[in-house]
């Protein structure tokens, strides 16, 4: 059962970042590119256009905490 809330967790997850990548995408053609190469210039494409990027930011933490929950709960059994 918390195999599916793992899978869960990572679709929302991608599903966040796609969203990030696509906000990139409509601030520049560079922010696209820079996020989708060095994914970890998206978290300062994220400091730098907060009011547009925290959506997709929101999504894929949430993504992030339900993988992590649910694999903590998994190794407990």
């Amino acid at each position: 059962m918390a195999d599916i809330f793992v899978w869960l967790g990572v679709v929302v997850f991608l599903v966040g970042g796609t969203l990030l990548v696509l906000e990139a995408f409509s601030q520049s053609i560079v922010w696209g590119v820079l996020c989708i190469i060095f994914n970890p210039i998206a978290i300062v494409f994220c400091s730098m256009h907060w009011k547009d990027a925290k959506y997709p930011f929101a999504i894929q933490s949430i993504g992030l905490f339900i993988t992590l929950l649910s694999l903590s709960l998994q190794s407990n059994y």
